[in-house]
């Protein structure tokens, strides 16, 4: 589970605690019924399982900002900057979600959804700009016609951004 909302859950948690403890059961009542809310929200939400030491957990493609292989380990790199290895391919994650990420290169695959910025330099290379990261990202040539096609409906916008 990524940083951000493992620590919004262990907070929720506590909030229900102190209010049980205080006596103030609808409080506890009422904070459960809003943690109950927001996991629904989050249970169709696509996720990788990742790992940062010997915990394991989900990370929300709505999360993350790249995955890269490096030295043959493939690393998933989030908003918060938090980095996660995971046990699958990079080819497997991106079969997982074939909608949702796209290919850059031979070692590194991007969220579509982050990608706000698509960029063609002077030399004729191409790059984009991905939420949560602040260096552009380069795209191999052989990805550009397929970042086009995903990014199809907002290519105008991207480009004047």
């Amino acid at each position: 589970m990524s940083g951000s909302r493992e620590d919004w859950i262990k907070s929720a948690f506590s909030e229900v605690r102190a209010a049980i403890s205080s006596g103030d059961h609808q409080k506890a009542i009422n904070a459960l019924n809003n943690l109950e809310i927001s996991l629904k929200n989050t249970e169709d939400e696509p996720f990788i399982v990742g790992s940062i030491g010997r915990t394991k957990g989900r990370v929300y493609l709505s999360e993350i900002t790249k995955i890269c292989i490096i030295d043959r380990c493939v690393l998933i790199h989030t908003n918060d900057g938090r980095t996660y290895t995971s046990s699958s391919t990079i080819k497997e994650i991106e079969n997982q979600h074939p909608c949702a990420l796209i290919r850059a290169s031979r070692s590194l695959i991007v969220p579509v959804e982050n990608i706000h910025q698509f960029m063609c330099e002077a030399d004729g290379s191409y790059s984009v700009k991905v939420r949560g990261e602040e260096s552009p990202i380069s795209i191999s040539r052989r990805c550009v016609p397929s970042i086009k096609e995903a990014l199809s409906g907002k290519l105008d916008r991207l480009s004047a951004g």
